[in-house]
């Protein structure tokens, strides 16, 4: 599930994209993880740097290059081993040059548990995927 809170950001960003999720490897297990990296929530700014989500899955951090003001669709897609597209996340529009963060809890589009194995993600800004000579590596372990 995407999380249900504002998205998470503030954090100005002026590198190139950048993406990882934590943990990694994961389990399907509640479990609390801790933001260590930056980002704030959009509306009030405040640092997030520090506080603890609860997630049955992996939280995956993004960072947009720049230039700001830049507004795009982000939307993220996770495939199996085989290509197959087993979840679509839309993140909505976000801005170019800051972090943000989204929650993948480990289901399919039809809510069902992935399977343990390794999981590709390729994240998209309207129709460009950003990453796709490099697609992150997800994994579930049960």
């Amino acid at each position: 599930a995407i999380v249900k809170t504002p998205p998470l950001t503030g954090i100005a960003w002026n590198g190139e994209l950048t993406m990882f999720n934590f943990p990694n490897p994961f389990n399907l297990q509640p479990k609390i993880v801790t933001l260590q990296h930056g980002g704030a929530i959009t509306d009030s700014y405040n640092s997030l740097t520090g506080n603890n989500l609860s997630t049955n899955g992996t939280m995956i951090k993004y960072c947009l290059a720049p230039p700001q003001g830049v507004l795009s669709n982000i939307t993220l897609y996770i495939y199996n081993l085989a290509g197959e597209l087993v979840r679509e996340i839309d993140d909505g529009i976000r801005e170019g040059g800051y972090i943000y963060y989204v929650e993948w809890d480990g289901t399919n589009d039809s809510g069902d548990d992935c399977a343990s194995g390794v999981y590709f993600l390729i994240l998209k800004s309207d129709d460009d995927a950003l990453n796709k000579r490099k697609p992150l590596k997800l994994a579930i372990i049960k």
